[in-house]
């Protein structure tokens, strides 16, 4: 029914390799036959302490079906055990920039087509559950994005290159300097947006509580980019020119 994952002695400084570790476990679980994530629990159990918050629990509730903070004394003493279960009410409690962290403990470098939920293995040999280690969810597709944040980036250095050293450029940029600041205010709005779904595809699973409890912040940033236009091309035409 369910596979518990117990760590007595995790003094919360290697969260990544943690969280790692539980992604890859849900991993063979999807790839296996008869352990599907979704029809078997993954449990995490923690001692409770003053270095485990409620942040580094968000990020393993992505990967596992619950996180458990449990009294140690209670494990050795006592019949029953005492514990933490994180619900909706604390989530809400999860900043966003410590979201984003977590996303970061949750990527996964991978590149390949695999798709992980139509594996069927029975047999769990190190070599049969070797790839767990590398592989990802097909729908975490943050490095395309990646590539296009560091395409933009090298466009942006290359035409700041050009202006500097090569006088015609720089002449018939200050020539069109409305048109070709709109151009850039763009590509730097597209690379704050470009890191947004970077970290959102780090994880589908998690959409940020954040956005989800403000939508209107995503009509707010293209108002931004229209109120931003003008007042930067106000300030560009009282410079003088070279």
């Amino acid at each position: 029914e369910g596979i518990n994952l117990y760590f007595p002695d995790f003094n919360c400084k290697d969260k990544r390799k943690l969280t790692q570790f539980v992604k890859s476990v849900r991993i063979a679980m999807d790839a296996s036959k008869q352990f599907k994530f979704k029809n078997t629990r993954l449990t995490v159990i923690l001692h409770a302490g003053s270095t485990i918050d409620y942040n580094f629990q968000y990020c393993l509730m992505q990967e596992a079906t619950e996180v458990l903070f449990i009294d140690k004394h209670d494990v050795i003493n006592n019949f029953y055990v005492r514990g933490q279960r994180m619900t909706t009410e604390t989530m809400d409690e999860v900043s966003f920039f410590a979201q984003l962290l977590c996303h970061f403990y949750i990527a996964r470098y991978y590149t390949g087509t695999t798709d992980i939920l139509q594996l069927n293995i029975e047999r769990f040999t190190p070599e049969d559950i070797a790839f767990v280690l590398s592989v990802d969810y097909p729908e975490n597709t943050w490095e395309m994005y990646l590539y296009m944040l560091i395409g933009i980036a090298v466009f942006i250095l290359i035409v700041s290159l050009l202006y500097t050293v090569f006088v015609p450029f720089s002449g018939w940029v200050n020539k069109h300097i409305n048109s070709i600041l709109v151009i850039l205010i763009i590509l730097v709005f597209e690379m704050v947006v470009l890191v947004i779904n970077i970290f959102q595809s780090m994880c589908k699973d998690d959409s940020f509580i954040f956005i989800d409890k403000h939508p209107q912040l995503r009509f707010i940033m293209p108002l931004f980019l229209v109120l931003l236009v003008p007042v930067l091309i106000g300030i560009f035409k009282k410079k003088n020119l070279p």
